[in-house]
């Protein structure tokens, strides 16, 4: 995996993105991008190499190295140069762009960009995450969250 450059570069128009937190879910999703992301057009992969880790006094996990695991998560294809840079704010200060190669089923690989923590940014727990969890506890307030306050994400 490498480190990418965030959204300053407009040269490439769209890219695909891994999603393997809150931005599995298709709502959260379209409140950062700015627009309607359908159900559909998430499609199911696994970021190997790495692990979910829960975040101490955060609703949303981070991800770690580890050999042997892999991560499952969401592809969402062509995201444009705007998107990127309100995902760039979404995320922070604290979590970095990085290219690597996700699977898809049926054996299929894809380049994709992630966001992952930079290194001591967070604390980790010793209990897992779970977007389950997460959807039912954490999600409306989340949505709502950022509909009042869109924490200053550029215009779509």
């Amino acid at each position: 995996m490498r480190r990418a450059r965030c959204a300053r570069s407009s040269r490439v128009r769209e890219v695909a993105f891994f999603f393997y937190g809150t931005l599995m879910d298709h709502d959260m999703l379209s409140e950062v991008l700015g627009r309607r992301i359908p159900p559909r057009t998430l499609l199911a992969a696994r970021l190997p190499g790495y692990r979910r880790a829960a975040v101490r006094g955060a609703a949303y996990p981070i991800i770690l190295p580890q050999r042997g695991a892999s991560v499952r998560g969401v592809i969402l294809r062509r995201v444009r140069p705007v998107e990127r840079s309100r995902l760039c704010a979404y995320e922070g200060d604290r979590y970095e762009p990085l290219c690597a190669m996700a699977e898809l089923p049926g054996k299929r690989r894809a380049r994709v960009f992630l966001f992952k923590s930079k290194p001591g940014a967070y604390t980790i727990t010793s209990g897992p995450w779970s977007f389950a969890t997460w959807r039912l506890r954490r999600k409306r307030l989340e949505i709502a969250t950022l509909t009042k306050d869109p924490l200053a994400l550029p215009p779509s």
